[in-house]
């Protein structure tokens, strides 16, 4: 029995991740394969999506868990050297302003949940504690004249 591991260049064109995003598009990528792209390669012994895999693996699959990892960690990976950590944290940063810059530029804030939407893509992902205050005004119209208080 051969313990040969296939490279992805020996993969089906249907199951490489580059040739899968542009056949069927990104949505159909799973995690491990979207960060192989990011990452380009594997290490000796593993592709670049199975080590994308173990990394996934280890986050609990939780993209999340994901943006919360140093570069020291994801450097543990054999095969993640520091550029390749970069282009990972890089990436979810970008995902990171993505979503934020689709929240309003002015929120109006009328609960603890508009609150939290509002600073909830400054806060995830922080390694240590940190103390906001969140400073309102507030508002009011009566009888076609604005108040703020």
């Amino acid at each position: 029995m051969n313990n040969e591991k296939l490279s992805i260049k020996s993969w089906c064109a249907d199951d490489k991740p580059r040739e899968k995003l542009v056949l069927k598009g990104s949505t159909t990528l799973i995690h491990a394969e979207l960060l192989a792209i990011l990452i380009g390669s594997g290490n000796r012994t593993n592709s670049a999506v199975e080590l994308t895999k173990k990394i996934m693996n280890s986050c609990n699959g939780k993209i999340n868990s994901l943006s919360k990892m140093l570069i020291k960690d994801l450097m543990e990976f054999n095969g993640i050297g520091q550029a390749k950590a970069f282009s990972i944290i890089a990436a979810l940063e970008l995902t990171k302003r993505k979503a934020k810059e689709n929240s309003t530029d002015k929120p109006s804030v009328k609960s603890s949940i508009d609150a939290y939407n509002h600073m909830r893509y400054d806060l995830e992902g922080l390694d240590h504690e940190q103390f906001w205050v969140l400073l309102l005004n507030i508002f009011l119209y009566f009888e076609g004249i604005w108040a703020q208080f």
